[in-house]
């Protein structure tokens, strides 16, 4: 799936996760997605609650600026890194650049990993691209997501945040 650069569909993206037998996800305008490498993640040196470590001071700067309302962490397919899914309480806001492109200086400043996000990053800047940026989860970890996203159709039932 790291080969997915250029003109790349939604459906393209779906496909290759299904080919694989994995799960597709997309960010929702209030969140921001990260792909921790295995080797940094079993260090420490991406301990996002952590706020010695680069990855905390910078996930602190997303809270104070954007509401970090919740998260979620699934095991990636490998079973050693680790996707995270940050829901936001406020719109994220991107002046002059795309949302995706905004999305992705996020998400490199808090550790996501490069080589993936160079590649989102290759997609976004090719004005075709539909979806550059996605997650790609097992079905037990797809089914966590949903489930998480569900409670934020609730939440926002009961809530005063508006995006």
């Amino acid at each position: 799936m790291s080969d997915f650069t250029g003109d790349v569909t939604t459906e393209d993206i779906c496909n290759a996760a299904e080919k694989e037998g994995l799960v597709a996800f997309f960010p929702e305008p209030n969140e921001i997605f990260l792909d921790l490498d295995a080797v940094l993640y079993s260090r420490g040196e991406l301990a996002l609650n952590d706020p010695g470590t680069h990855a905390g001071r910078v996930r602190t700067l997303l809270d104070r600026n954007f509401n970090i309302i919740d998260d979620l962490v699934t095991v990636s397919k490998s079973g050693r890194g680790r996707h995270v899914y940050y829901r936001l309480g406020k719109p994220i806001p991107y002046g002059g650049v795309t949302l995706d492109f905004f999305r992705l200086v996020w998400q490199v400043a808090l550790g996501s990993d490069p080589v993936k996000e160079v590649l989102s990053l290759l997609r976004v800047s090719n004005a075709n691209a539909r979806d550059p940026i996605a997650l790609f989860e097992t079905p037990a970890e797809a089914e966590r997501v949903e489930q998480w996203r569900a409670q934020e159709r609730v939440d926002d039932d009961n809530d005063e945040v508006a995006f």
